[in-house]
């Protein structure tokens, strides 16, 4: 299905390239010429991205396209030819070509996931007592990395960095509550400590295990771990894009 996809994608462009491209007058009792593709202009902006079987990706300024292949100028004179038969998908668009973010802001972004990655395997057999601590130093590795490169347009992967850091930090009132002598089990609904949680993970309130307005602290803590754990891998996988 998806080749298929893709032909018909490449289907569609070429269609389009041939009715944007300016028409000669016949002239009567010519023949008409063949072609099998249609070139496009090296002043387009037509953008392409491109995403091959082995999960690699390539994009930039569409060359030419038909049915057996694609060339796309990937920048600083890069050409890259790809056949069909390597292609998983193909995306095509108006537009500048996607910025590709600075290799030092790509290593520094990848420290503060390693900081985020090293929370989520220690959150395993972790004390109470410890865990603040660990949430503290990813916290600092997170912010160290937002505050030196704030000026970029990644504002939005900032946003994600720190709601995983607030994600971290609100287990610590919930887990309190099985500290000291009362050692609750469950928290409600109504109480102060879920109002972080419902605000961060508003699915929570359909979890399975909800029994009427209560949660069992345990279950909290873990769902909220799994969550954010997801969270940095996806965030791993934006960061991977701006290469």
């Amino acid at each position: 299905m998806k080749k298929a996809s893709v032909l018909f994608l490449v289907l569609l462009v070429s269609i389009s390239l041939a009715q944007a491209m300016p028409q000669k007058k016949k002239k009567r009792g010519a023949k008409e010429p063949v072609e099998t593709t249609k070139p496009v202009s090296s002043a387009s902006q037509i953008q392409a991205r491109i995403r091959y079987i082995n999960g690699t990706e390539v994009s930039g300024r569409l060359i030419n396209i038909s049915m057996t292949q694609v060339l796309v100028d990937a920048g600083n004179g890069k050409i890259v030819t790809s056949t069909l038969q390597e292609v998983a998908s193909l995306s095509i668009g108006v537009g500048e070509p996607p910025v590709k973010a600075d290799p030092q802001f790509i290593s520094d972004a990848n420290n503060a996931l390693q900081a985020l990655s090293l929370l989520s395997a220690a959150t395993s057999g972790v004390t109470f007592s410890q865990y603040q601590p660990k949430v503290s130093e990813a916290k600092q590795a997170v912010e160290t990395f937002i505050v030196k490169h704030e000026k970029t347009s990644q504002q939005e992967l900032f946003k994600s960095l720190r709601g995983i850091i607030k994600g971290y930090e609100s287990v610590s009132p919930i887990w309190s509550l099985q500290i000291g002598q009362e050692r609750h089990k469950y928290v409600y609904d109504y109480s102060e400590e879920m109002k972080p949680i419902f605000e961060l993970y508003p699915d929570i309130k359909q979890v399975a295990w909800r029994q009427n307005e209560r949660y069992p602290i345990e279950k909290v803590i873990a769902w909220v771990w799994q969550q954010n754990t997801q969270l940095v891998d996806q965030t791993k996988l934006k960061v991977a894009k701006l290469r």
